[in-house]
């Protein structure tokens, strides 16, 4: 694999990381937002 397509990929990991750490965080909030009490 050369060093371009290896960018690519290392790039696209790190933009799905992104996408699940938001909606992780979005949903982190909507639960404590419901569950105050358990926060």
């Amino acid at each position: 694999m050369n060093l371009i397509s290896q960018r690519y990929i290392d790039l696209i990991l790190h933009l799905l990381n992104f996408y699940y750490l938001a909606k992780t965080y979005k949903s982190l909030g909507e639960f404590s937002h419901n569950y105050p009490f358990l926060t």
